[in-house]
């Protein structure tokens, strides 16, 4: 009897676990990243693209990050405009410029130093994490992006213009 009820209880243990990953894998992939700009807060997966990271929600909204700066910004601006975020030729090796334009528009520009590392978090002489900075000077005001890697040299988080009219914008991992 002993036998039988404890392989009843741990036949039942398998059942659990196998159901709990079948329904894992139903959910499917998971918006563990927020994106929040201006007055709006939105979650995002995070798409691995080659070099870059693709945010995107699935309902239009898209964020294109290259690995050192946001490149193009879709579903966020009014009229639906993707805004198209480029480097000009360099002039000075510790400046860089970016110009803002979407379809038949220019937007302005910024320019921006180029990315130093400002502070390294550990723990136990261990890196847990680094952050980034580039300071900017758009027309009105002085402007910080920053960049938070973890030990991996993975992103946890970015701060970036994304429209030199508007404070930045913030993106960073939720978690699992």
């Amino acid at each position: 009897m002993v036998l039988l009820v404890g392989g009843c209880s741990f036949h039942s243990n398998q059942w659990n676990a196998l159901t709990s990953l079948w329904h894992q894998q139903e959910q499917g992939p998971q918006k563990n990243w927020q994106v929040e700009w201006s007055t709006r807060v939105i979650d995002v997966f995070a798409i691995n693209a080659g070099k870059e990271i693709i945010f995107a929600d699935g309902d239009g909204l898209l964020v294109r990050f290259d690995g050192q700066q946001v490149r193009q910004v879709k579903g966020l601006l009014p009229n639906d405009d993707t805004l198209y975020i480029e480097p000009e030729s360099a002039t000075d090796e510790e400046l860089l410029t970016f110009s803002y334009s979407s379809t038949g528009s220019r937007f302005g520009k910024i320019s921006c130093t180029v990315w130093k590392l400002v502070k390294e978090s550990s723990a136990a002489n261990q890196r847990l994490s680094s952050v980034y900075e580039q300071k900017c000077a758009a027309t009105e005001a002085a402007i910080i992006h920053s960049l938070t890697l973890n030990k991996d040299k993975q992103l946890m988080a970015l701060s970036f213009t994304l429209h030199p009219a508007y404070p930045p914008a913030s993106i960073r991992y939720l978690g699992n």
